[in-house]
């Protein structure tokens, strides 16, 4: 009799130590699962664009909180030259349904002075309301001297207030305004935003706002003069020019080579003083 009640209270035990050993995994295959499902959502943050195209160099960093901004946003592009599969591009969008309700769509570009740089966008994160993309950043030893024109893509949620980029060493820091209290008329303005660097100092970034109450919404960003901001890059057949900041040429590798003045505000335009 007793060596059955021992037997008994053995296999009790032997089974309440199985059901703990089952929640407990369990529990841990829930977090797991949670986990997984959450950087699933994050990654389908990323719309499909290409990294790469060289019509990017039509249009800077700008987030688009409505249909009928994105529109506009879409017939520029139209119109727009220097594109290499413009329809690769705008074909993302006519298989995407936006619900700018609740998201609003970033287009954050990243230009480079070598093509042969390697951008690897890692996954998003959130913390708190903040919503941060880094992208891994590797330089070749040797590399080409072609203009890179990079740009991606995300929906974010509304009530997202800030957006932080960090691109290799370098971070930016967005806000993520909306039209809420500004009209959507497009007269654009151009501002110099600041740009948070890990190697300081930097220098601000031009931008282009579609309007006064867009740019007022970004603590960030310092009005310079009315119309879009000119574009920078250097033609093929430049061979020495002023970048607004600094003097700069190609030297006998065809590599740009410029000074290393840091600019106050305002930057000056884009100048090429010698032709091919």
């Amino acid at each position: 009799m007793l060596l059955f009640r021992l037997s008994s209270i053995f296999t009790i035990l032997l089974i309440s130590i199985f059901l703990v050993g089952c929640k407990g995994w369990l529990s841990v295959e829930n977090d797991n699962n949670i986990t997984s499902n959450i950087q699933q959502e994050l990654n389908n943050t990323r719309l499909s664009i290409p990294m790469r195209e060289h019509g990017y160099s039509n249009f800077e960093t700008i987030i688009i909180d409505s249909g009928t901004s994105l529109t506009k946003f879409l017939s520029d592009v139209e119109s727009q030259e220097h594109w290499n599969n413009k329809t690769e591009f705008t074909t993302v969008f006519d298989n995407t349904t936006i619900n700018f309700e609740t998201k609003n769509l970033i287009f954050y570009r990243i230009t480079e002075g070598s093509g042969s740089i390697k951008l690897t966008p890692q996954t998003p994160t959130i913390k708190d309301s903040n919503f941060i993309v880094s992208v891994k950043r590797e330089v070749p030893e040797i590399g080409t001297a072609d203009m890179s024109y990079n740009c991606l893509a995300y929906l974010i949620d509304k009530n997202i207030t800030e957006i932080t980029f960090n691109v290799g060493k370098n971070t930016e820091k967005l806000t993520s305004y909306t039209s809420a209290n500004c009209s959507l008329e497009y007269t654009p303005v151009c501002a110099a935003k600041t740009v948070q660097c890990i190697t300081a100092p930097c220098n601000p970034i031009a931008q282009t706002y579609p309007n006064v109450c867009m740019l007022n919404a970004d603590e960030t960003a310092t009005y310079l003069f009315d119309g879009e901001c000119p574009r920078s890059e250097v033609p093929d057949n430049c061979t020495l020019w002023y970048d607004g900041c600094n003097n700069c040429y190609k030297d006998e590798r065809n590599v740009s080579v410029c000074t290393e003045v840091f600019c106050e505000l305002p930057k000056r335009p884009f100048n090429c003083k010698d032709y091919l």
